[in-house]
């Protein structure tokens, strides 16, 4: 599951002081191509409707059987997440996300048959792209497990170092340094 948004301010509240912002109404989430597509079609603020430069997305290299894209209709009334509504229906209900007082969700649903001792692997894919044609060009490039794997591999490696080489700690014990 993804959330676009910020949940303090997932829901509008009346007078509590954390009534979510009216730029949920712009916001739209839709399946295409195997990908839930998210974008924020007015940012900053509504007299010029200008969109944000980015649209978010979430993929899978195996074919989508279900998606889902509000909350309530994944989780169900009076759920949680640790027993969704369409996790025991065993289905998502494929609907797109326009225009609520919520921020979208993103659940994609695959169907597997899987024989004894057999795996299999899923690359899932979350990002941003300034344009459509990015936003392809990143889904096609990770749906290759091998490079999904090295890429992954070297992004943990880049944070581990960047870390390792940011942080220095100096005590009067230097034993503990």
């Amino acid at each position: 599951e993804w959330n676009l948004g910020d949940p303090v301010k997932s829901y509008i509240r009346k007078g509590d002081g954390l009534g979510g912002s009216q730029f949920n109404l712009y916001k739209k989430a839709f399946f295409s191509n195997n990908a839930v597509i998210a974008r924020q079609e007015n940012w900053r603020n509504t007299a010029d409707c200008t969109p944000w430069p980015y649209t978010g997305f979430f993929s899978v290299d195996k074919p989508v059987t279900g998606w889902e894209t509000i909350k309530s209709k994944f989780i169900g009334t009076g759920k949680g997440y640790d027993n969704p509504q369409e996790v025991r229906v065993g289905k998502c209900e494929d609907n797109n996300f326009w225009s609520m007082a919520e921020y979208p969700r993103c659940v994609l649903q695959n169907t597997l048959h899987i024989k004894n001792h057999e795996t299999r692997t899923l690359v899932y894919t979350l990002g941003m792209a300034r344009d459509s044609a990015e936003l392809q060009k990143i889904i096609f490039k990770y749906r290759n497990i091998a490079l999904a794997e090295s890429s992954l591999k070297n992004l943990k490696n880049y944070y581990n170092d960047f870390v390792d080489n940011s942080v220095t700690v100096h005590t009067p014990d230097s034993n503990n340094d």
